[in-house]
């Protein structure tokens, strides 16, 4: 009834004013955030229709659907991914014989898991890929990875989250089950990108930051800002008193050094 509550409350409210939603730039200590911002959208009348919005609450936020096309550098990763018909293993096939292996290996192993086993197994396996900068690993400020370019090179948070997506995709996820959401980091002031999964009444939250998996519930110091996957996009709206005004995080996992 609570979430009911506010998606009329936000629907009325932009309805009435017929207002934008605009969000300025988040800068990571790496300055690799530049897609970020324009990844946002302008909510009319049009867009305020009830059906856009999603009312599963996701780190303290609503989103409010648009068409994936508003991000070219996640279009090109799905565009090389459909190649391979979605399919990670067919994928890195195409590249790395030495991944490739180790992967299928892996799929072999976790294909009679659990789903929540699955989904911490694909968390710690992807971890092991040592944290790079966009200008590092790629020689661009910002550079969305496919998942074979981030088993060679390896990436930063967003190309964790992007092959931790495709993972699960191949283990059995749906696409609705999934989606990598960029999110201000309010402890830290930096944007930073998760994989979250939707699993029954749990959301679990995948994290290049810890192998731990929690639930979302245990990242209250995380506001999301916008959200995909491989049919659409969300742009977030915060719904609740946030660490910014002075609420403190419920808990904080432990960080990899």
């Amino acid at each position: 009834m609570r979430e009911k509550a506010y998606v009329i409350i936000f629907t009325m409210l932009l309805v009435v004013f017929g207002f934008a939603i605009v969000r300025s730039d988040e800068s990571k200590p790496d300055n690799t955030e530049e897609t970020y911002a324009r990844a946002d959208v302008v909510v009319s009348q049009k867009a305020a229709n009830p059906a856009t919005i999603n009312t599963q609450i996701i780190l303290n936020t609503i989103g409010f659907r648009g068409p994936i096309t508003a991000i070219p550098k996640w279009s090109r990763v799905l565009a090389e991914m459909k190649k391979s018909d979605y399919s990670l293993s067919r994928h890195l096939a195409t590249g790395t014989a030495t991944e490739s292996k180790r992967w299928l290996n892996f799929v072999q192993s976790a294909s009679g898991l659990n789903r929540k086993d699955k989904i911490d197994r694909v968390n710690k396996y992807f971890n092991k890929w040592q944290y790079r900068t966009d200008m590092d690993a790629y020689g661009e400020s910002d550079y969305w990875a496919t998942p074979l370019e981030f088993v060679i090179n390896s990436g930063d948070c967003e190309d964790y989250a992007i092959i931790k997506y495709f993972a699960l995709r191949e283990l059995g996820f749906s696409p609705d089950d999934l989606r990598i959401v960029v999110v201000r980091d309010q402890i830290r002031g930096i944007a930073h990108a998760v994989l979250v999964v939707f699993d029954g009444d749990a959301v679990w939250l995948l994290d290049n930051l810890t192998d731990l998996l929690l639930v979302q519930e245990r990242y209250s110091h995380y506001l999301a800002q916008y959200s995909i996957n491989e049919k659409y996009r969300w742009s977030h709206v915060p719904i609740q008193k946030n660490i910014s005004q002075g609420a403190a995080p419920r808990a904080n996992p432990i960080l990899r050094k």
